[in-house]
């Protein structure tokens, strides 16, 4: 709505991210899931079709792309290179050791971000047009 309203482009990226191997191995102590290798990009593109079509993209103009490396510093990288006015995220809101150990790629996008970074908890998120 915001890209409408302000004749913006909207773009999707998703990274994929390799979890170091210690962090695999603690988070597996603990009971968390944690991929033990990327998808491809050809993998996931089931997902970003799913993730899209539930979207109402009509009227602004969008591109998505997916991209390997670490995600924190890649998104703020992206957002540097093509001066974002906004980047939109959304958060697991894990804490304790569990943040400690996966750490937040959110946290690390608002600490170093060019630009505004808006947060959103996926459960939290029933946005509808009026």
């Amino acid at each position: 709505m915001l890209a409408e309203c302000f004749g913006g482009r909207v773009i999707f990226l998703h990274v994929l991210d390799l979890y170091p191997s210690y962090t695999i191995a603690y988070a597996h102590e603990l009971g968390i899931s944690v991929p033990t290798r990327s998808p491809s990009p050809e993998e996931i593109e089931p997902d970003w079709e799913v993730f899209l079509s539930g979207l109402r993209l009509e009227k602004v103009d969008w591109e998505k792309n997916t991209e390997e490396g670490q995600a924190a510093s890649t998104i703020v990288h992206r957002a540097e290179h093509m001066q974002a006015d906004m980047i939109v995220i959304g958060t697991h809101g894990r804490s304790g050791l569990p943040h400690m150990l996966l750490g937040s790629v959110a946290e690390k996008v608002v600490r170093t971000a060019p630009c505004p970074v808006l947060t959103i908890r996926p459960e939290a998120f029933q946005f509808e047009l009026p």
